[in-house]
């Protein structure tokens, strides 16, 4: 019996189950937004084979080799070992991933998913990270440097008009150039 993600209830126990284990369910300030925070939840372990099986089942991201920095390896004169990590950062996969895990997770780790998902704002991608511009591209770089300076990608009205700012600049530029280099 699958559910609507397509998963049995066998492969959401064995995902829930690793996590319970191994996972760790918190969270990191984001940069650029003072007091905002992203959900995380990640699985750090050695054996690259099973963080493959459970990101085939659930999503997110994998990466990885890692290697233990000197200062764990120092004490115990262990050779470090190669880790994986696999990580979901953003609120749409913390709520699906997190909601298909939550009946099979224990006490502590179900009320701390619980507790972070409350604290979900009701806006939580950029005000601007999808919206277009509202007026008509003219020949200007302005809005795409504004869209770039925000970490954006820039919006079909802003790259139209650095577009028309292009074909009418670079031409300029290149004449000018062309008349510096040249001698008199």
């Amino acid at each position: 019996m699958s559910n609507e993600s397509g998963l049995t209830k066998a492969e959401i126990a064995w995902c829930a189950g690793l996590f319970e284990g191994e996972g760790n369910i918190g969270v990191q300030r984001s940069a650029p937004y003072e007091g905002r925070f992203e959900p995380r939840l990640q699985i750090r372990m050695t054996d690259e084979d099973v963080l493959l099986k459970f990101q085939s089942y659930m999503g997110g991201r994998l990466t990885g080799p890692h290697l233990q920095g000197p200062a764990d390896s120092k004490r115990y004169k262990v050779i470090p070992k190669p880790f994986w990590i696999w990580i979901v950062s953003s609120w749409d996969e913390f709520e699906r991933i997190g909601s298909q895990l939550r009946p099979w997770l224990g006490t502590r780790r179900g009320a701390r998913f619980d507790f972070i998902l409350s604290g979900k704002p009701a806006r939580f991608r950029k005000a601007h990270a999808s919206m277009p511009c509202e007026y008509a591209p003219t020949p200007s770089v302005a809005g795409y440097l504004k869209h770039r300076r925000r970490g954006e990608r820039a919006c079909e009205v802003c790259m139209e008009s650095y577009r028309l700012w292009q074909r009418d600049y670079v031409p300029k530029w290149r004449a000018a150039r062309a008349q510096k280099l040249t001698p008199n």
